[in-house]
Order: structure tokens, then C-alpha cells, then sequence
């Protein structure tokens, strides 16, 4: 939905495929429902707002599901870390102006489920040893310049396994709250695809992530001054606008309008 042509994805498959496509919302072919993608809305907004003439934003998206530090995958010598890295330095290379605007960090729910059975202090401990051992890496690489955000889980993931939920959820706000240049996103209010008949508590509905505080008025205006830049832009034709406009303005919810 809403493809957006300054905002590009290179995934994970793109080590043997090679390709990068344009980014829109995820469709789950297993679940038969979008998902909510929190790279994609912060790349969007960040287009939006501060990118530059002529440029494009690359989300560089390597998270891989049922993966975490308990399984061995995110440490310094494990495949899907390294693979991360193989991949923003190959962009980097790409163009001498390319850069890192922020790493996003939304993992951790398949450790607080590999790690149900310990204590709030012991998951917690082993999460902190962990991720900030990840933390430092990625600055000590990058720079402790690029930003660092973490999100949040859903409010559905959290009540089915609370002790070890929380205790990695307190881990990154404290993290986050300690150092320069990181930000958590509360998502303690959102919704997850369960809540909406879908058998699925790891992922936030699409709409919550695309537009976090729900203000469907607020939203069809943001969607509605994109149309007039467009036409403005020479991208659109005023005639596909005019019908675009009026089936934003019908529509009753934020799924209809985007």
C-alpha cells in the first residue's frame, strides 16, 4: 500500500537476489494480513521532512522472525549480525554522500519467549549483557552520531509472557534513556494484529505504526497535502488526483485512506 518512491528497500534476501524494491507495507503471505513496520514509517517521515532534493531513503531491513540473542544470531560472530553489517557497508560504498541516518533496533520478543522460565532479574541480565554489547559495536563502527532507536513490543506479546517481556523492555528504555542520540517508542497503547482477529501478538497493525496516534482527520490531510505535491511535482495528473482526493475523503477508517 501507498508505495512511496523516495523510500527504497534492500531486504534480506538481497545477498543472493540482489534487488532493491520500493518500500510499502509488508503483506504476511503465512498470516493474510499487513503488518506494521516501523522502519518503514520512520523512513517515510524522515523523507518527508528532511531529505534532501534528488535523494532516496534505503531501509537497509535484515530483522529476521524467531531470531535473538538466545538463538545465537545478533552476537558479534553470529550469521545474522554480520550479514547486517555486510550489507550497510556494501550501500555505503555504493555513493561517497551515502549515510547512516539512524539504526532501528525492534527485536526482542523471541527472547523473552526462549527465556519464559527466568526470573525478571535474570532476564533481564542476560538481555543487558547482550544488547549492550550490540549497542557499542554498532556505535564504535558507525559513530556515536547516527541515532539509535528502539521500539517497544505489543501491549498482546507483553501480557502473554509480562516477567521477561518487561524485563527486556526496561533494558532498552534505560539504555536509551543513558545515552546521547536514542529515543524508545512507547508502543504499550497500540494494537497488534490479534486484536483485530488476526492469530498474530508479535506485530502492531499497519495503522498504528503508519500513523502511531490514530487521528484519522489529521491523517487524511497529511495524505491529501502529499496528492497536491504531487501535482505540483508534475508526478500526478489532476484528474487521477481529483479521484484519488474523493476516495480519501470517503474513507472511514485509516486502511480505506491509505
Amino acid at each position: 500500500k501507498r508505495p512511496d518512491e523516495n523510500t527504497v528497500y534492500i531486504d534480506v534476501d538481497a545477498q543472493k537476489d540482489g534487488y532493491i524494491e520500493v518500500a510499502k507495507e509488508r503483506f504476511d503471505q503465512r498470516l493474510n494480513q499487513t503488518i506494521g513496520n516501523f522502519s518503514l514509517t520512520f523512513a517515510k517521515n524522515y523523507a518527508d521532512k528532511y531529505l534532501e532534493k534528488g535523494r532516496k531513503v534505503l531501509i537497509i531491513f535484515t530483522p529476521v522472525g524467531g531470531t535473538g540473542f538466545k538463538g545465537e544470531h545478533w552476537g558479534e560472530n553470529d550469521k545474522l549480525y554480520l550479514r547486517m553489517v555486510d550489507m550497510v557497508d556494501s550501500a555505503l560504498k555504493l555513493n561517497k554522500n551515502n549515510k547512516i541516518v539512524a539504526y532501528l533496533w525492534h527485536q526482542g520478543e523471541h527472547d523473552a519467549y526462549e527465556n519464559r522460565d527466568l526470573s525478571y532479574d535474570g532476564a533481564k541480565e542476560f538481555y543487558d549483557k547482550h544488547f549492550t554489547a550490540l549497542f557499542n559495536r554498532v556505535r564504535e563502527k558507525y559513530g556515536k552520531d547516527v541515532p539509535f532507536i528502539c521500539g517497544g513490543f505489543t501491549p498482546t506479546f507483553v501480557n502473554a509472557y509480562p516477567t521477561t517481556s518487561e524485563a527486556i523492555l526496561d533494558v532498552l528504555k534505560e539504555k536509551m534513556q543513558n545515552c546521547e542520540l536514542t529515543e524508545f517508542v512507547d508502543t504499550s497503547d497500540l494494537q497488534s494484529n490479534a486484536d483485530v482477529g488476526c492469530k498474530d501478538i508479535y506485530h502492531l497493525i499497519a495503522e498504528e505504526t503508519f500513523m502511531p496516534d490514530n487521528n484519522l482527520e489529521q491523517s487524511k490531510q497529511e495524505l491529501l497535502a502529499e496528492i497536491d505535491r504531487r501535482i505540483e511535482d508534475k508526478i500526478l495528473e489532476q484528474t487521477n488526483a481529483d479521484l484519488l482526493k474523493k476516495l480519501i475523503n470517503n474513507a472511514d477508517t485509516l486502511t480505506e485512506a491509505v
